[in-house]
């Protein structure tokens, strides 16, 4: 056999060398590219999460007053920043945190879409410094569950999650009217 090679020369013809080295390099430039194309997606999705979660917030902290009706259109706003991914793997919890004289954080009320709310009355434990005694925040935390759109690379569904906490605008709290 290796007097076959030296006299035929085999090991010296080039014809194939660049079909060669495109069959080594294609299964890493795929996995590259699909890497590159889904790990953006997954940025996208993480973007537009804190652009509904903000919004939400800040439509809730605009108010002096919600009521049921109203709770579900700021939700529905913010469940529309994520088009065109979809809200069926969103949820929002909103949440009017207010702080005692002596400066106890609790729910005074909390509503969910997609999830459950706070308890009513329940303690909070705010970041430091965020209120002062008799002052209120109105807290809104999202998540979405992405779920890749090539399906093969990333099989399991990744939870992205945010947290928004914002001073009531136009009042000292944000009431919710039954």
């Amino acid at each position: 056999m290796l007097n076959w090679l030296r006299k035929h020369k085999f090991w010296r013809d080039a014809r194939g060398v660049s079909a060669v080295e495109f069959a080594l390099i294609l299964p890493v430039q795929l996995v590259l590219i699909f890497g590159t194309v889904e790990i953006s997606n997954l940025m996208i999705a993480d973007r537009k999460l804190v652009s509904a979660t903000s919004t939400t917030a800040d439509l809730f902290a605009q108010t002096k007053t919600v009521n049921s009706d109203e709770i579900a259109d700021i939700f529905l706003a913010g469940s529309a920043v994520m088009q065109p991914l979809g809200s069926e793997n969103l949820s929002f919890v909103v949440a009017s945190i207010v702080a005692d004289a002596g400066g106890v954080t609790r729910v005074e009320w909390s509503e969910g879409y997609g999830a459950a709310g706070l308890a009513a009355g329940s303690i909070f434990a705010l970041p430091p410094g965020l209120v002062g005694p008799n002052q209120s925040v109105i807290m809104v935390q999202s998540s979405y569950n992405y779920v890749s759109q090539l399906g093969e690379l990333i099989t399991a569904p990744i939870e992205l999650t945010d947290r928004f906490f914002l001073s009531p605008r136009r009042s000292v709290k944000v009431a919710r009217i039954l």
